[in-house]
């Protein structure tokens, strides 16, 4: 992944939260690859001041943490995302049994590049829309990528096969000193 980031010519600096360290200014993208310790409070709040004022998140999240609270999920529920525990099987749509090959995009600008191509998953999680507010200035939320149609969930056995969402991406409007809006995705 980081050298993928790098070929687009971004520079990565790593990031501790930890004492009185914040976001920095010039942070484009705070990205959080797939945490797997719970983030602590202080760390939480750095980083919901860092989106209230614009700031743009990347967030992945592994199965191997299905089950654990992260806390970084909660903080995602107030911008319109849930990060489900719900793992993905799509047998149509594999080349090894736990990977899931995505080829189902929206028309969001975040996910133009991908349209005739795909992304493979391990284990996905479901990642996905909440409808949080119909106040003019509340996020608009978009689920961006989706399994096929017949995908079915691991750790449910009962529901029945539909395409999930595995990508949400979230914009909020003009932001008070900040100039146009800001786009942050949030994928397994």
């Amino acid at each position: 992944f980081a050298t993928a980031v790098m070929q687009n010519y971004i520079q990565l600096e790593p990031l501790s939260l930890l004492g009185t360290n914040t976001v920095p200014d010039h942070c484009s993208v705070l990205i959080i690859a797939a945490p797997r310790t719970t983030l602590r409070d202080d760390e939480l709040a750095k980083i919901s001041r860092y989106l209230d004022a614009g700031g743009r998140l990347f967030a992945l999240f592994n199965y191997e943490t299905a089950n654990k609270d992260l806390g970084l999920e909660h903080l995602l529920v107030k911008w319109g995302v849930n990060v489900g525990n719900n793992i993905i099987s799509d047998p149509e749509n594999t080349h090894s049994g736990p990977d899931v090959e995505v080829k189902a995009f929206s028309d969001h600008k975040v996910v133009n590049a991908l349209r005739n191509a795909s992304i493979h998953l391990v284990y996905p999680r479901q990642v996905s829309r909440i409808d949080i507010s119909s106040a003019a200035d509340a996020p608009r939320i978009e689920e961006i990528a989706r399994t096929g149609e017949r995908s079915t969930l691991l750790t449910d056995t009962n529901a029945p096969p539909k395409a999930y969402s595995v990508a949400v991406a979230v914009e909020k409007g003009a932001v008070a000193g900040v100039a146009g809006g800001r786009v942050w995705v949030s994928i397994h």
